[in-house]
């Protein structure tokens, strides 16, 4: 399920845009991984199934194509013949041939059965980048740099050459029309017999990357590198929906085989996800794989999908249940600091006809009800920040047979609006405050009760640079740090700025900060070096790292709330944690990693332990005292990106890129809230000071506050900072 914000203009209320579906109350569950194929090959770019769906064709970087048994998982044949990576492969509709195009700029044809090559057809120079049979399989299409062609499948006879560029192509069901997908933006309709343009479709700001026909040939799905999949009326043409949900372009879309269904790739993700045609929902997101995911497809009866990936390996999975005919959207209004949230349920087409007496609410009051046609409206009043449910029995005949429940989760707070991406965010202590820093080192300062900006500074004109990463409240509340290439220092009452602390390396950036526990020290990670200033004077006391050999890119750096220690996480090659004395600068102890990059470093309120997390989208939770692993935390499923400890000690918050946050027990790893909606990867989490409130930083222009739930009574808690 998603969450999109948006904060009314009128006044003081902050809305909540939720898309949820019927299959979201199953998507709480992982979705069940049938087997993994793994071979001698290199990384796989296409896959295709049988139409039967008892074999797999396969096709990558070694330039070899694979066809799989899939019940037993054994390679059945392996056809060699292109010259370079192989980027797209197609059953004929018999399942006797089996197509494939290259890098080569060749199309060949073999036989499935066999692997006997049957025929190669020379495209151009450019690579072929997609291959589809027509419906009856009497015609074979490839598209790529050098346009499409289109042959007859049986005797290499070409029929038609429409000379453009082109990315994907796809058949209509009934044969008749061909779509093509454009790097100009554009996805163009054909006549499949005589070639002529039929229809060009404009909506995509960038890249148009893949087009396909829905099953039943009403609609079209296309991706984009604007970040969208687009839904679109195949006769007229017109923009039906427009689906967001990633700060990375969608490479690629595919229609379920009951046309319910969209199922998407995007760029340089290690998950895919699953979306309801008609809501928009995300209902279930798919990982496992070790490397980004290059190719997706549903098995021809639905039940499963493939996957293939840059970490070799093809992945067979469950498929999430299509969703029921009684698809809704849920949008969501409340007003700051209420209680009660004002929900609009808007019916898809298969909805129409409902009554309003269809409608019940479990957990919540309906206290106001109107509607007509395919929207309604009601208030309900939730039961703290539990969940409240929305039920929409199904009909038949006039019936009611069958219950669906839509779960709305009012757990998010309010969203402000920036116009610029914002970076990082930070309470005051008192709570009363909400400090941001956002793109062109643009910050805000807004009061929290009512959402107002109270101060803007541009960084820029007070001698930073436009980038800046890191912002952060002094313990008392009184100063205001920003770090980008120098570190600013400003009274946070008035904005006057008091100290401009200077690096000593042009090539120097500030990637993070924090404050010692009395206010009196500030510390600072960035390229090769951890600095430690004196707030007072503006001074610098003490550099670490210089000239050591582990010396790379500090991400994070934290005081242990005691003041006694620092710890600086490094980037890059190394992945290591150093705990330093923070009064005398000596090194005290060096974790090594034996992954890649760690992002994220903090310590627990009690300073008892410090937690951590990189590039193996795991956050480890370490003794302070001995450096000893107590426990790894799993669930999400790209980059550990940052993390915070709960005032309390009772939660540990981090972000990631897979565009989640979590809320962890961390003494025991339980997961006790997962937070999505945002939009690209987790920049900055920030506790308010009572432990209530979590402020999220995304690729987007939205801080999202959401209520945090506290972990059971019985777990063990660090002492309050």
């Amino acid at each position: 399920m998603k969450r999109a914000l948006k904060r009314a203009s009128s006044s003081n209320l902050f809305r909540a845009f939720l898309v949820l579906a019927a299959a979201a109350l199953l998507s709480a569950a992982e979705p069940s991984m049938r087997q993994t194929l793994e071979g001698d090959g290199g990384r796989v770019y296409a896959i295709a199934y049988s139409p039967d769906g008892k074999r797999l064709a396969s096709g990558g970087s070694d330039n070899a194509i694979r066809i799989w048994d899939l019940k037993t998982g054994e390679t059945l044949q392996t056809l060699e013949g292109h010259t370079d990576l192989v980027y797209s492969v197609a059953f004929s509709p018999d399942g006797t041939q089996l197509a494939s195009g290259g890098k080569d700029g060749t199309m060949r044809v073999w036989n499935a059965e066999t692997g006997e090559p049957l025929r190669t057809v020379e495209t151009g120079k450019s690579s072929v980048f997609s291959v589809d049979y027509s419906p009856d399989g009497t015609k074979l299409a490839g598209s790529g740099g050098d346009g499409i062609h289109i042959w007859n499948a049986e005797t290499e006879e070409p029929l038609q050459t429409i000379k453009i560029s082109t990315g994907r192509i796809s058949y209509s069901p009934d044969g008749t029309k061909l779509a093509s997908s454009h790097a100009n933006s554009a996805i163009r309709i054909w006549d499949a017999e005589s070639g002529a343009l039929l229809r060009t479709l404009k909506g995509h700001v960038y890249q148009a990357t893949s087009v396909n026909y829905s099953p039943d040939g009403t609609l079209l799905a296309s991706s984009g590198f604007d970040r969208t999949i687009r839904i679109w009326d195949a006769e007229s043409g017109a923009l039906l929906r427009t689906f967001k949900g990633s700060l990375d372009p969608f490479i690629s879309v595919e229609f379920s085989p009951d046309g319910k269904m969209l199922v998407s790739e995007e760029y340089a993700k290690k998950t895919f996800r699953v979306w309801d045609v008609f809501s928009g929902a995300i209902l279930q997101t798919y990982s496992g794989h070790k490397n980004s995911v290059e190719c997706i497809v549903f098995s021809p009866d639905g039940a499963s999908l493939a996957s293939g990936s840059n970490d070799k390996t093809i992945q067979i999975w469950d498929a999430v249940p299509s969703p029921s005919s009684a698809s809704v959207r849920i949008e969501g209004e409340r007003e700051h600091g209420a209680g009660a949230f004002d929900v609009s349920i808007v019916f898809s087409e298969s909805m129409r006809g409902f009554e309003r007496s269809d409608i019940q609410v479990e957990n919540g009051s309906i206290t106001a009800f109107s509607g007509s046609g395919d929207f309604y409206t009601a208030t309900i009043q939730p039961l703290g920040v539990h969940t409240v449910r929305v039920w929409v029995p199904k009909k038949a005949a006039g019936n009611h047979i069958e219950s669906n429940a839509f779960v709305f989760y009012p757990a998010l707070r309010t969203a402000l609006k920036d116009p610029a991406y914002n970076r990082s965010a930070a309470f005051s202590p008192d709570g009363s405050l909400l400090a941001s820093a956002g793109a062109f080192a643009r910050i805000r300062i807004r009061k929290l009760a009512t959402g107002e900006t109270i101060r803007k500074i541009d960084a820029r004109s007070s001698g930073g640079s436009a980038a800046g990463n890191d912002i952060l409240f002094s313990p008392d509340g009184s100063l205001l740090a920003f770090g980008n290439r120098d570190i600013l220092i400003w009274d946070a009452a008035t904005s006057k700025k008091l100290h401009t602390l200077k690096a000593s390396s042009e090539r120097e950036t500030v990637r993070s900060m924090d404050f010692s526990p009395d206010g009196s020290m500030l510390a600072s990670g960035g390229r090769y070096f951890v600095r430690i200033w004196n707030v007072e004077t503006g001074e610098e006391i003490r550099t670490l790292t210089k000239g050591d050999v582990y010396s790379t890119a500090y991400s994070s750096v934290a005081f242990s709330p005691d003041g006694k220690t620092l710890a600086g996480a490094t980037a890059d090659i190394h992945a290591l944690i150093h705990i330093w004395d923070s009064i005398t600068g000596e090194r005290i102890r060096t974790l090594k990693m034996s992954f890649g990059s760690l992002e994220a470093v903090v310590f627990s309120p009690d300073s008892s332990m410090f937690a951590g997390g990189g590039e193996d989208d795991v956050v480890r939770i370490w003794s302070a005292d001995t450096g000893e692993e107590l426990r790894t935390l799993t669930g999400h499923t790209e980059d550990i990106t940052c993390a915070a400890f709960s005032p309390d000690g009772s939660t540990l918050a981090s972000g990631s890129r897979d565009g989640t946050v979590r809320i962890w027990n961390p003494a025991t790893g339980e997961t006790l809230q997962t937070l999505e909606g945002h939009l690209g990867e987790i920049r900055s989490v920030a506790y308010s000071s009572d432990g209530s409130q979590l402020a999220v930083c995304s690729g987007d222009v939205l801080i999202r506050i959401w209520n945090i739930v506290s972990a059971p009574a019985s777990a063990p808690k660090s002492k309050a900072r």
